[in-house]
């Protein structure tokens, strides 16, 4: 499996999942114990929707999931359409890394339009190569970037020539195993150096993240609109209840409300269901330590399964949980169960296998048609 970022899903974000989702059932046990009733967990850590649908599965604390690739998209689709970031009005809608911009608008005017035509020209494509593809062939831009997206859907990453042409740009444009590559400078980095050596402790301005402008908002009750990532209570009617999504919410001093988008289009609801039931399964397998769901989850991941079979997929599943087995307290003493190739003997014939009335029927018209072919 070639990964660019493995944050997320595939075999990279698949464990992730394993591995963060019982440190935060920890953190949720803790502040039910020590935290007042009000305070809520805001929840940054990757994969964002399976880590939010576990808590929500598993927990009664209040939280949110939050994500800065809607705010860092706009910054791109405002200058392609060369208007003040500030003047868009969106909606957007779907799951964390695959949100959607359902409507996109400038003064009351539709910058779709404008939009599909820039990313028809060579100079605009390059930029995004897998965002702008799924643009041009399911009609919406979404969230997050090349090298991300091309993890996600079955058609970028499963072949070299896939790779070559769509995955070409150097580091999370879509290059081979970027992420690592980066944790391994970085740690490097601070191997030799205090990270504090590289802050400043002036404060000039709020960054995009939506932490300390939500801090604000529980705090004195003035409202504040980002997009949040929530358990599915009936905001998106075409995806499953309970799973995480990511819809515009408001924060106040009464906590955290979501709104209601209604259905996706869709064409983007089957895009994020790909990924759903990889996350619901990834979650369960983390939760209760059932090594089959492990299986199960990257079996349905629909990149993986685009390249791998279903033996490769368990092996590949049984070495890495044997590799990452210190983080993985919930698998303590369990193994993925083999599942050998058959071997079939040049001799061996199958079995007869009954049939009924009306299969008999369409079997003896088969072999007629068999030999007629044959006389032919």
């Amino acid at each position: 499996m070639d990964q660019c970022i493995g944050d997320t899903l595939g075999p990279g974000g698949l464990f992730r999942c394993l591995r963060v989702i019982p440190e935060l059932m920890k953190v949720a046990r803790d502040m039910k114990e020590v935290a007042r009733p009000d305070c809520v967990m805001l929840q940054y850590a990757n994969p964002m929707a399976p880590n939010c649908l576990a808590l929500g599965k598993a927990t009664d604390v209040p939280f949110v999931g939050l994500c800065h690739g809607v705010q860092t998209t706009l910054d791109l689709l405002a200058g392609y359409s060369g208007v003040p970031k500030e003047e868009i009005t969106f909606t957007c809608g779907g799951v964390n890394h695959m949100d959607w911009f359902l409507t996109l608008q400038h003064n009351g005017r539709d910058l779709y339009p404008h939009l599909r035509e820039v990313f028809e020209k060579p100079e605009y494509y390059k930029n995004e190569k897998v965002r702008g593809e799924v643009f041009r062939h399911f009609g919406y831009f979404m969230t997050e970037s090349t090298g991300h997206l091309s993890e996600y859907l079955p058609w970028f990453r499963k072949n070299q020539k896939a790779l070559d042409l769509y995955c070409d740009e150097p580091a999370f444009g879509g290059e081979s195993g970027a992420y690592y590559k980066y944790s391994k400078a970085l740690a490097a980095k601070y191997a030799k150096h205090d990270p504090l050596e590289f802050e400043d402790p002036k404060i000039e301005s709020r960054s995009v993240e939506y932490c300390s402008y939500i801090m604000e908002a529980v705090t004195t009750g003035q409202p504040f609109g980002f997009m949040g990532n929530v358990r599915n209570d009936g905001y998106i009617t075409n995806l499953p209840d309970g799973c995480c999504v990511e819809v515009p919410t408001f924060a106040d001093a009464t906590g955290f409300h979501p709104t209601r988008i209604g259905a996706l289009p869709p064409q983007l609801a089957a895009c994020c269901m790909t990924n759903v039931q990889v996350q619901i399964l990834a979650a369960e397998a983390a939760l209760t330590g059932d090594t089959e769901h492990v299986v199960h989850a990257a079996a349905l991941d629909p990149l993986t399964a685009a390249v791998l079979t279903l033996k490769e997929v368990r092996d590949m599943c049984s070495e890495m949980l044997e590799a990452q087995r210190p983080w993985l307290p919930q698998f303590k003493g369990k193994k993925i169960a083999p599942k050998p190739t058959i071997s079939i003997p040049p001799d061996v014939k199958p079995v007869a296998v009954p049939l009924d009335p009306a299969l008999a029927i369409n079997k003896r018209f088969g072999d007629l048609i068999d030999r007629k072919t044959g006389d032919e």
